[in-house]
This record gives structure tokens, C-alpha cells and sequence, in this order.
């Protein structure tokens, strides 16, 4: 029981994580094709 609340706490964790990832990955890209142009 315990470990299914840890298991979905880590799931939930890495979700937020990669969310970040890909908006701070997208904004410098755009950045970076902002400069390019």
C-alpha cells in the first residue's frame, strides 16, 4: 500500500519534471531562432 502512494508520488514528480523540461527546452529554442533570424 505504501509503495503504490510512493510509486504514484514518483510518477507524479517525473510528470512535473518533464513538463518543465519541455517548456524550458521550447522557450530556448524559440529563443534561439529568434536570434538566428
Amino acid at each position: 500500500m505504501i509503495l503504490r502512494y510512493i510509486f504514484v508520488i514518483l510518477m507524479e514528480m517525473i510528470r512535473v519534471v518533464e513538463k518543465l523540461i519541455l517548456e524550458s527546452v521550447s522557450i530556448s529554442l524559440k529563443w534561439t531562432i529568434e536570434a538566428v533570424l
